[in-house]
Formats: C-alpha cells, sequence, structure tokens
C-alpha cells in the first residue's frame, strides 16, 4: 500500500462501503462542479482533481466525464496537459496560455491540434515568454476555431500601431465569438464586432474608419459590453466622421461603456454618434493637453455638445442624485449616482481627466460650472467636492446651489478658504423678512447636512461667515440637523479654541455640531 502514489491511496482505503462512496454520480459530478466555482484567480480552478481521492469510485466518475478536464491552464507540465487532452475527448475547451516559461513548441504541437474544439483561449503573452508571440500568434491567424465563444489575447510584445499586427479575427473563422478581450494587436472584420457581446480592446489598431466601426455597433444586436482603450484614435476619418455617419448607433442592450482616450475629443465626437440606455453605466476618461487653450480643460471636453448632450446620455436627463468630484492634483474625476441613500451603490456615470497641475490653479472653481453644465436638471440631493478653494469665490457657489436647489448634504474636502461658501448660502437672506411676499427664496432649501474638512486660511472669518449664515437660514425655518468640521492636518490651538466657543453657540440652532475630530499640531 504504501509504494502506491498518493493520489491511488485512498481508493484502497477500505471505505468503499461509506455513504459518500454510493452517491449517484450526477451528485459527485454536482460537488466536483461546485469546487471549480472560485474564479478570483486567473488561472484554472483545479479544486476538483483533490476529491478524486475520496474514493477509487469518486476517482472513476471523474476519470469518465470529460466537461471536469476541459479547463486547461498551460502553466503546468506538458504530462498534464496531455492527461487533460486525452481525457476531455468529446468536450470543449477552456484553454489558458498564461505567461510563462512553458514550451512555446508544445504548446503548437499539443494544443493547436484541438483548435476546433477550443470555447475558451486566453493568450497572454509577456515577459516570461518572449517567443510564444512569433508562435502563437501565426497560428491564430490561420486556426478557424468554430465554436469558440471567449478570446483574450494579450500581446505585451506587439505595438499598438501595426497594422501586422491584425490576427485575422473574422466572424467567418469564429462564428460563434461573442467575448473579444484584445490587447495589443488588430480588429478589422465589422461582422464580428457586430456578433459580439463584450468587446474590450485596448492598445490595439485596426484597418477600419470611425465611420465603419461606429456602422459596425449600429448593426450590434447583443452588445452587453464595450470598453475601449486607446483604441478609437488609431481608427482613419475622423475628419469627416460629422459628414458621413449620419445614423447614430443605438446600443439597446450595453450595460457598460468605458472609454479611455488621450483626446477628450475623441471620447465626444464618439459619443455623439452613440445612443445609449439611461441604465447603463458608463466611464468616460481623457488627458487634456498642456499646450491647448486653457479654456477648453473642463469636464465637457469629454461629452457631446449640449444640444443632443440628453439625447446621447440619457441617464443625464433627470437621474443622477449623488455626485463627488475630486480635483486634487494631476487628476480630475467625477462620480454620479442615481441612488440618493445607498453609498455603496455602484456609480452610474464617471468621468476621469488627467492635466498639468502646474497650469490649472482654478480647476475647483472650473469644476464648478462644469457640474453646474453636465448635471443640470438633475435632482442632487447629495454633493461631495475635493479640491483647493483658493479660487472659488461667492458667485461660483451662488450658481452651485441655483442649479441644485434639492441638495440635502454637501460635504467639502480641501484647502483654502471656504467663507465664500457660508455667505452665498447667506446671500439676499438678510435683506429682506421671511414674511416679506416679495422676499427672494432660499438658496437650498432642503440643506440638512454639511460637512468640511481640511486645512482652512482665517479661523475666524470662516467661523464668523459659518455663524452669520447658519442663523440667517434658522429665521427662515432652514436650520441644519447637522455640522461637522474635521481637520485632516493639524489644527492651530486657535482654531480649537474658536471651533469650542463656536460649537456652543451653533449648537441652539444646529440640530448637532460635531468639531471633536479637530486635532492639535
Amino acid at each position: 500500500m504504501s509504494s502506491l502514489p498518493r493520489e491511488q491511496q485512498a481508493p484502497h482505503s477500505g471505505n468503499a462501503t461509506r455513504t459518500v462512496c454510493r452517491l449517484p454520480p450526477d451528485v459527485i459530478l454536482a460537488i466536483f462542479a461546485q469546487s471549480c466555482t472560485d474564479k478570483r484567480s486567473i488561472y484554472v480552478s483545479t479544486g476538483w482533481v483533490k476529491l478524486r481521492l475520496v474514493s477509487r469510485y469518486w476517482n472513476a466518475v471523474a476519470c469518465a466525464t470529460p466537461v471536469l478536464w476541459r479547463e486547461i491552464d498551460v502553466y503546468r507540465d506538458p504530462s498534464w496537459l496531455t492527461l487533460c487532452l486525452e481525457r476531455s475527448q468529446g468536450a470543449t475547451l477552456d484553454v489558458a496560455l498564461l505567461d510563462s516559461e512553458f514550451p512555446a513548441e508544445a504548446v503548437v504541437r499539443l494544443i493547436f491540434p484541438h483548435a476546433h474544439r477550443l470555447r475558451t483561449l486566453r493568450v497572454d503573452v509577456g515577459i516570461y515568454s518572449p517567443g510564444l508571440s512569433s508562435i502563437v500568434i501565426p497560428q491564430l491567424r490561420v486556426l478557424n476555431m468554430h465554436v469558440l465563444e471567449h478570446l483574450q489575447v494579450t500581446a505585451r510584445e506587439l505595438e499598438a500601431d501595426q497594422t501586422s499586427n491584425d490576427l485575422n479575427l473574422t466572424h467567418s473563422r469564429h462564428p460563434l465569438l461573442h467575448t473579444l478581450n484584445l490587447h495589443r494587436g488588430a480588429l478589422s472584420d465589422m461582422q464580428l464586432i457586430s456578433n459580439l457581446r463584450v468587446l474590450d480592446i485596448s492598445s490595439s489598431s485596426s484597418d477600419l474608419s470611425i465611420n465603419q466601426f461606429i456602422a459596425a455597433l449600429a448593426s450590434s444586436w447583443r452588445l452587453e459590453k464595450l470598453l475601449l482603450h486607446t483604441f478609437l484614435e488609431h481608427l482613419t476619418g475622423w475628419a469627416s466622421l460629422s459628414e458621413i455617419c449620419q445614423r447614430p448607433a443605438t446600443l439597446s442592450c450595453l450595460t457598460t461603456l468605458d472609454v479611455s482616450e488621450y483626446s477628450p475629443a475623441i471620447s465626444a465626437a464618439f459619443l455623439t454618434h452613440l445612443r445609449l440606455p439611461a441604465s447603463a453605466r458608463i466611464s468616460i476618461g481623457g488627458v487634456l493637453d498642456p499646450t491647448a487653450d486653457e479654456a477648453t480643460h473642463s469636464l465637457c471636453s469629454l461629452l457631446p455638445p449640449a444640444p443632443i448632450l440628453h439625447e446621447a446620455l440619457p441617464v443625464l436627463r433627470g437621474s443622477i442624485r449623488r455626485v463627488t468630484a475630486n480635483m486634487w492634483f494631476s487628476h480630475y474625476d467625477v462620480f454620479a449616482f442615481t441612488s440618493a441613500s445607498d453609498l455603496q451603490a455602484p456609480d452610474r456615470l464617471s468621468f476621469s481627466l488627467s492635466f498639468d497641475v502646474t497650469r490649472w490653479e482654478n480647476r475647483l472653481s472650473r469644476g464648478l460650472s462644469d457640474l453646474r453644465d453636465v448635471f443640470r436638471g438633475s435632482p442632487l440631493t447629495y454633493l461631495q467636492l475635493a479640491g483647493p478653494h483658493t479660487h472659488v469665490d461667492q458667485e461660483h457657489w451662488v450658481g452651485l446651489f441655483t442649479s441644485f436647489p434639492d441638495l440635502d448634504t454637501i460635504t467639502l474636502h480641501g484647502e483654502g478658504s471656504i467663507v465664500p461658501f457660508w455667505t452665498a448660502l447667506a446671500s439676499g437672506l438678510d435683506e429682506r423678512h421671511p414674511g416679506d411676499p416679495d422676499a427672494p427664496s432660499p438658496l437650498c432649501p432642503r440643506l440638512k447636512h454639511v460637512v468640511y474638512a481640511g486645512y482652512h486660511d482665517d479661523v475666524d472669518a470662516l467661523f464668523a461667515a459659518m455663524l452669520n449664515c447658519l442663523v440667517e437660514r434658522a429665521k427662515w425655518g432652514l436650520s441644519l440637523r447637522s455640522l461637522r468640521g474635521l481637520r485632516r492636518q493639524g489644527a492651530t490651538t486657535e482654531y480649537k479654541e474658536m471651533a469650542d466657543v463656536y460649537a456652543s453657540k451653533l449648537r441652539d440652532i444646529v440640530g448637532m455640531v460635531d468639531f471633536s475630530n479637530t486635532r492639535i499640531s
């Protein structure tokens, strides 16, 4: 017994009479299948292999079930690969050619004769397999994989702008392909694009023009996810896009759109010719040209022009209730949500811009204008802003409050004075009595919660403006339910003392005042 390999010891252990060893084959296969459900790893799950040691019977069931052997990662030795190919006869294959030191010639010799059985193929060519691309890529150009459903190719050695990287992916050669993930390489077959459910392509080239690509999308009948990273810029025909592409592509089944190009203008032009469901999750990114006019450095540079903005992105037509905007350092990120209360809900819309931080000091003030332009008409109830407040004046805040009168919660993070925030919130209230029929309507009458955090100059002016604002709003019956002041950097003794003094005054007009997180440096 002890001389047998470990894998064969369990079947001889005398447990054949136990209940677990007399289960029907379909129950055993269900147990095997359950052990293969962990998809968190990039490697194929082989947890079921250990279950073969339960008994000789369980091992026999496994060996006689081809579908258990169909998932193969070519990261192991050739003997395991050969065994899987033999025992999976009759089943389609899910193969992962991972970046490893596995002999490239063995891939061609062992895997590609089974190309007609490939259902899923993942190819990752990188630093550990520098010669693999010269062997695998040519094979992908000629092999007909008629049952292939999912293809993922990551070819780090290839240059994105070389048309010689075309993998010759065509609908006639891969008629069942519905999921394509392509990093580097090239894609040019319109019919193949039209039949995809998922297209994830990055740093890749194409012989198609932008008009042809949009036409392929327009004829798509089941596209659910579209992820394009530095791909659109490699298409031709941008100059004639508006003249030729008259019919926008309506992607009625789309659930996810992620577009990230170096030029925001490319993303904007592309989105102009799409019509998306209001329920789709949308992410748009770009890089601002530091040599361009600063007037173009805005969120709107990523989006279609105002006349068709809501037509192209209907989620902006009164659906957004919560917005978070971060304008720090070299990034400008905005996340929008349709849920007003669920802070864990996934964002429905996100924008990201990278820029030269040394040339855009007024980014937060420009950001407020962007929010008004992009989300105008949306019933925002929650707004979080992070960035330098140095160039944000009272007029900017008044414009924001006027555009979003339903705000319930405002959270501010950043450095610089937020005195203009408080003066804007109280603007006009001290000029007339609340009983006056001609009195101006208060800004943000539903505002109940304010949080501010960061380093703020002129502490005396800050607290004085805050107290005056809240006193005036209280006269109109607009008292806050909560006010929290968080000092992320070390607070001076002066700030701490004034916070304590003003907290006692504010508690008479605010439901809850909390400056307890203030820390002295």
